[in-house]
């Protein structure tokens, strides 16, 4: 062991360096690839394309829900830079880097042993939600930085810096919404902290308090209020309830960590020892996942997929915490793990000589682009309510500006000459409606994605 320590030692700068380019490559090359929207992208773009700045402080179109700072500054980006996939996509993008940096810091900070510093820098290099995320326009990579940043902020909290650390921390959650329950629970542990005087405690609150009233107010009101019945039940099977507590549990592992049981065992072990070292971490992350486990209780947040892409970090320091030893046993998983015991290796194996990272086979800008350089003026464009703002946005980006038609079928037969834009639910059997009258053609088409060309039969 002593050797192994030795060895480690000496070639420490080296592996970490190669660690991080790992995952600046893989964050590089999903961003540099520049797929096509998905719907849920080209939903948020629409948002940013057909809304000035003061519209975005109000509820978006199409059940979207975004912090006002990624919003503005995404704004600010597509004005300076236009607007294309690659800028809408920077912020993640230099999030992600960004966590990989900071995520070593943090690492640094609750984890004794070298080695263990890289197993979980390794981890985070490779995970592919982490790395996935980073290159696509939503705000779970940002979300993930500033919940390692408010990490450190609460371990290196003291009666000195209290107060404008404080400030900071209001500041993230105009950034993330998740940063609303990393805050109050920095909150409820700074409140029955003995080391803190009440004087202290309560400037503490008073800064949280009035930043947090300041930005329900002249945000998160209006949007909350208007999305939150859609979002209940967009989101509904992910609530976390007495029967299904388990099974979201074991959903949210596999989204984190593709289904390796093993770590979960091991995250548990590691919070374990995180507590029974009485560790500040330890008590964050149990208090944390206490008043998430709550909030989605009663439907104020999923516990689900993207969602708790924030949480990943955490467990991987919780995994990672339960081999910071030395004994034969972290040998041995440190073996099994580089020989591929876990499952991630393989998807990321994957991406490094393919594009199969990719989760979404939709292609609406493709379909549009290819659309754009065959349809003529009279063409009418139908396209079902699944996909209608894929359409919408990637329409006034290639300016097509034919008459269309968006919802139920049946009413097509106005034109002679008909485009399907089927991106989301091509499955629908929309032949059948049209067969008769119609002479189809079949122009563009992916794994769930349907571009129909049809011609009335005269």
């Amino acid at each position: 062991m002593q050797k192994f320590t030795n060895v480690l030692n000496k070639l420490y700068p080296i592996f970490l360096l190669l660690i991080f380019a790992i995952g600046f490559y893989l964050r590089t090359k999903v961003y540099l690839t520049n797929l096509s929207f998905w719907h849920d992208e080209c939903a948020l773009a629409w948002n940013i394309l057909n809304k000035n700045y003061l519209e975005l402080f109000q509820p978006l179109r199409f059940l979207q829900a975004a912090p006002l700072f990624f919003l503005l500054f995404t704004k600010v980006g597509t004005e300076i830079f236009g607007y294309n996939e690659l800028v809408f996509r920077f912020i993640p993008y230099v999030s992600g880097i960004l966590s990989i940096i900071a995520f070593y810091f943090l690492s640094k900070s609750v984890l004794t042993h070298k080695y263990s510093v890289l197993f979980s820098n390794l981890v985070f290099a490779l995970c592919v939600p982490l790395f996935y995320y980073s290159g696509e326009f939503k705000p779970y990579s940002s979300d993930v930085l500033f919940c390692i940043f408010s990490i450190l902020i609460f371990l290196n909290l003291n009666k000195k810096n209290l107060l404008w650390l404080s400030a900071v921390m209001g500041i993230f959650i105009w950034f993330s919404f998740p940063e609303a329950f990393i805050i109050f629970t920095m909150v409820l542990i700074v409140l029955l902290n003995k080391a803190y005087s009440l004087k202290e405690k309560l400037l503490f609150l008073f800064s949280q308090v009035i930043n947090g009233i300041l930005f329900y107010i002249i945000f998160f009101k209006n949007m909350f209020n208007t999305q939150k019945s859609g979002m209940i039940d967009y989101w509904s099977n992910y609530f976390i309830n007495a029967h299904n507590f388990i099974d979201i549990m074991q959903q949210a592992f596999n989204f984190m960590f593709l289904e390796s049981k093993i770590l979960i065992i091991l995250s548990l072990l590691g919070l374990l020892l995180f507590l029974k070292s009485n560790h500040k971490f330890g008590k964050f992350v149990s208090v944390l996942l206490i008043v998430l486990f709550l909030v989605s209780m009663f439907k104020m947040y999923p516990f689900a997929g993207r969602l708790i892409l924030f949480l990943i970090p955490i467990f991987i320091l919780l995994i990672s915490k339960s081999i910071d030893n030395k004994n034969a046993f972290t040998i041995v998983f440190l073996s099994l793990f580089l020989l591929g015991f876990y499952p991630d290796f393989k998807t990321t194996l994957n991406t490094i000589v393919s594009d199969k990272y990719n989760k979404y086979n939709a292609n609406p800008r493709e379909m549009v682009e290819y659309m754009f350089s065959k349809i003529k003026n009279t063409d009418i464009v139908y396209v079902n309510i699944p996909s209608n703002c894929d359409y919408l946005y990637y329409k006034q980006i290639y300016n097509i500006k034919n008459k269309e038609l968006i919802g139920i079928p049946q009413y097509i037969n106005i034109g002679d000459k008909v485009w399907f834009f089927l991106v989301n639910n091509s499955e629908e059997t929309y032949e059948k409606i049209i067969e008769n009258n119609y002479k189809i053609f079949y122009e563009n088409q992916a794994e769930n994605s349907k571009l129909i060309y049809a011609e009335k039969i005269k």
